[in-house]
């Protein structure tokens, strides 16, 4: 049997249609644009727009062809930028159970196995809007935010890291003057030590280990300057110390050790020999000389009053001198005992005098 409208149905290819939309189980109406809750908008592009508000990201579409037998037709679908063509049976449902935020097309494309007749057109745009942190303005704040976290972050470590630095800088900057300090101290502790072993405690002079030294090293830098010795004994000591004490004949002592320093130059060797006699080694001066200084010690010491505990003391001194020739090459204790004669024979010619050994 000829039927005329089948071969006009053949002659049209299928025409899909959406009859269902559910969002999480719920079927979908069109709603006004200020609705809240999933909407379909009526004059939206492709005739129908769904919005999906955050939150509601499960939809479930069903389709249906008009103009085509079922046992002909065929349906395919799909949500473009979401997945590529997908079967699916008229009349039922198709569901996505985590649509992501953004803008998609629903494609719908319809085919007549016995006619070959194919239709392919898009039936709902859909909009999934997105969480408030899934918006670009809030991710582009958040990385911005981010970013300025770390940077200040990484200031605030930058500037920890300076602050210990610095610091650090003063604590060592500190124990270096601490150090430092140590080291000169222990250096005025050594050179006090020094002092202290080389000086008589009573008169300050070189005392007679280190006065013997130094005249040794002086003669045996072979210098052509003339060089002289003296051996100086105060005279009569031991009844200043039997009538005055024994600490005004300290106090007379010290006082004619500085004398004996004012008189003599930096060049020269001052010390204390032992009890009351002292060593002179005088340098750049011939036995004339020698003499002349040895005289005018001898005149100031006789002028010149000590005062002592209760009263005013004078004393005298007698001084041995020797002119010494370094090409003798004789030791130290040779010229001493030269000198020594000299101090001997002006004691016993009187005392308060110089004579040449």
């Amino acid at each position: 049997v000829f039927d005329p409208r089948e071969v006009l149905l053949n002659a049209q290819p299928p025409h899909p249609v959406l009859t269902e939309v559910r969002v999480a189980g719920q079927p979908v109406r069109a709603l006004p644009a200020d609705a809240a809750g999933p909407r379909l908008d009526a004059a939206a592009p492709y005739a129908r727009e769904l919005v999906l508000p955050p939150g509601a990201r499960q939809a479930s579409f069903g389709f249906s062809l008009l103009g085509a037998r079922r046992e002909r037709q065929s349906i395919e679908f799909r949500i473009e930028g979401l997945h590529d063509w997908m079967p699916v049976a008229a009349d039922t449902l198709t569901s996505h159970a985590s649509l992501p935020a953004g803008d998609f097309r629903l494609l719908v494309r319809a085919a007549d196995r016995a006619s070959r007749a194919r239709s392919e057109q898009p039936l709902l745009s859909i909009r999934v809007l997105p969480y408030w942190w899934e918006r670009r303005e809030v991710q582009w704040g958040g990385l911005l935010l981010l970013a300025c976290s770390v940077f200040f972050a990484y200031r605030k470590r930058l500037r920890v890291l300076h602050q210990r630095e610095r610091r650090l800088s003063e604590l060592v900057a500190a124990r270096t003057r601490e150090i430092e300090q140590q080291k000169a101290e222990l250096a005025l502790a050594n050179r006090q030590l020094y002092e202290l072993s080389i000086r008589d405690g009573l008169t300050g002079v070189f005392n007679r280990r280190h006065a013997l030294d130094e005249a040794r090293r002086r003669l045996l830098a072979e210098s052509a300057q003339p060089l002289c010795l003296a051996m100086i004994d105060l005279d009569h000591f031991k009844a200043v110390n039997d009538r005055f004490g024994h600490v005004a004949g300290d106090e007379v002592l010290r006082s004619f050790a500085n004398w004996l320093k004012a008189q003599t130059g930096p060049g020269d060797i001052v010390g204390r020999y032992g009890g009351e006699e002292f060593l002179c080694l005088l340098q750049d001066q011939d036995i004339v000389q020698a003499r002349h200084w040895a005289e005018r010690l001898l005149a100031h010491v006789r002028d010149t009053d000590i005062a002592g505990p209760s009263c005013e003391i004078r004393i005298t001194a007698s001084i041995g001198l020797v002119a010494i020739d370094p090409r003798a090459a004789l030791p130290l204790e040779v010229w001493i005992a030269r000198a020594d004669a000299g101090l001997y024979r002006a004691k016993a010619n009187g005392r308060d005098g110089v004579l040449v050994g």
